[in-house]
């Protein structure tokens, strides 16, 4: 894959998927009938997840292009945090896998073109 079509990728893929972790988390705050049986623990866990992993997402993406490695981590990290959160659902676990390589593949590519 060409190193703008993996760019371009990781940006819409990775946008929405931090931007929907982000609105799942604020959307968990202030939705009763979802935390009836769940503890307090549980419930900031749940949403600290979602939260930290959509903004660690987020602001992972937009360093991609600044400092590749650093936003490499922060990419990987948020994509592995959110789906954590909702570890039972297949797809959150195949995204943050693909975000994990994704990542690091343009990071090897910038770092490669740039020495």
């Amino acid at each position: 894959m060409e190193t703008a079509t993996l760019r371009k990728t990781l940006l819409i893929s990775g946008g929405v998927v931090g931007c929907l972790y982000t609105a799942l988390g604020i959307f968990g705050i202030f939705w009763s009938g979802h935390w009836d049986e769940a503890s307090a623990t549980d419930q900031i866990v749940w949403v600290a997840l979602l939260m930290g992993g959509g903004v660690g997402l987020l602001v992972g993406l937009r360093l991609l292009d600044a400092s590749p490695w650093a936003g490499a981590v922060l990419v990987s990290l948020g994509g592995i945090l959110g789906a954590m959160a909702i570890f039972w659902a297949l797809i959150p676990v195949l995204l943050a896998l693909a975000f994990v390589v994704l990542s690091v593949v343009y990071a090897r590519r910038r770092a490669a073109s740039a020495a």
